[in-house]
């Protein structure tokens, strides 16, 4: 699908201490001692039913180790497309609200009257558009505030009782997952579970880099709260 024509290259940062001459994967962009590559597939894989499209905040691309550089490396530019601003009108993205306003898109975000994506298969549709709001929570709320037209597109939420495997970076709830996390539940829905787990494979693999480099694991900022009522 190319209805998303405005999209940057994101650039993966440096999971160790970067160097100005220190030789990167040509893939993954990392150093040779924190390369990922050989827990992401072999090619770049194509989706059969679906199209992601993220809509970033721009502060979340100079993060390091942000989730969606995972995603672009898993999967093709055509089926995951990544847009980046905090407000998205019409006049600069005329073929995303296009985009936003078929039946078969939905944007996954909390909401009451959001559908449990296990649903999605009763759904009589051929292909679905996923939309994910990618940057901390509050950045993913002012996105949704600032852009009006967000409120109308169908909403859909995870409902599945997980607990997310991002640990390197601190969470508002124990259910709050990172964007990799929720493209690979929705895309188990549409795409086989084969999906998550490949999506989700090279997100332990940059987790488990980071811990051996002196990183610690964080709870969610809820989990530590029911501790400290403990004590």
């Amino acid at each position: 699908m190319d209805f998303l024509c405005e999209f940057s290259q994101e650039v993966i940062d440096d999971c160790c201490e970067r160097r100005p001459c220190r030789q990167r994967c040509n893939r993954c962009n990392r150093p040779g001692s924190c390369c990922i590559c050989s827990q992401l597939p072999p090619m770049p894989v194509s989706l059969k039913k679906t199209k992601l499209i993220i809509l970033q905040h721009p502060n979340e691309e100079k993060r390091p180790l942000n989730t969606v550089a995972i995603l672009r490396a898993c999967l093709t530019s055509d089926d995951c497309m990544v847009l980046r601003s905090k407000k998205f009108p019409i006049s600069r993205f005329p073929l995303l609200h296009e985009v936003l306003n078929k039946e078969n898109t939905f944007l996954l975000f909390p909401e009451k009257t959001a559908r449990d994506v296990a649903e999605v298969g009763k759904l009589d549709f051929d292909s679905f558009n996923f939309v994910l709001l990618d940057g901390t929570w509050k950045q993913a709320e002012a996105i949704y505030a600032q852009n009006k037209f967000l409120s109308k597109v169908q909403k859909m939420i995870i409902n599945e009782k997980v607990v997310s495997e991002y640990v390197i970076r601190t969470q508002p709830t124990d259910q709050c997952l990172s964007t990799i996390e929720c493209a690979a539940m929705a895309l188990s829905y549409t795409e086989g579970n084969d999906m998550k787990e490949m999506l989700l494979k090279p997100l332990r693999e940059l987790c488990q880099i980071q811990l051996n480099n002196g990183a610690v694991k964080h709870e969610s900022k809820e989990a530590v709260k029911k501790q400290q009522l403990l004590e």
